[in-house]
């Protein structure tokens, strides 16, 4: 089986995307959480405080961003149950046949 090095490409420039999203998106939330915390105790100017704007924004990514993961590792865990009970089924899937018990079938 031959690969062909358009398929090799593609593959590599994929995992180069997913990095460099996975990347990006962990500095979001960091500065996102480090925004927060900064400007926590800010002199507020009122209804329409810009900061407080920005604060609610960066809250809100973050609550979105947990509850994603939190989704994730609960499609994670499902998914290595269900691969553990496929493993435990397909033990007890091959049946004896004479091959298995090693009979000659001579005349």
């Amino acid at each position: 089986m031959k690969i062909k090095c358009a398929d090799v490409k593609e593959n590599n420039a994929r995992r180069v995307v997913a990095v460099f999203v996975a990347v990006v998106l962990i500095l979001t939330m960091l500065f996102s959480k480090y925004y927060v915390i900064r400007e926590q105790h800010h002199e507020c100017h009122g209804v329409e405080c810009p900061i407080c704007h920005n604060i609610s924004v960066c809250e809100q990514f973050l609550n979105q961003i947990s509850t994603g993961l939190i989704h994730l590792a609960i499609s994670v865990v499902a998914v290595m149950i269900v691969a553990v009970i496929m493993l435990r089924e397909n033990e007890n899937f091959s049946h004896p046949t004479l091959v298995s018990f090693k009979v000659r079938l001579d005349n």
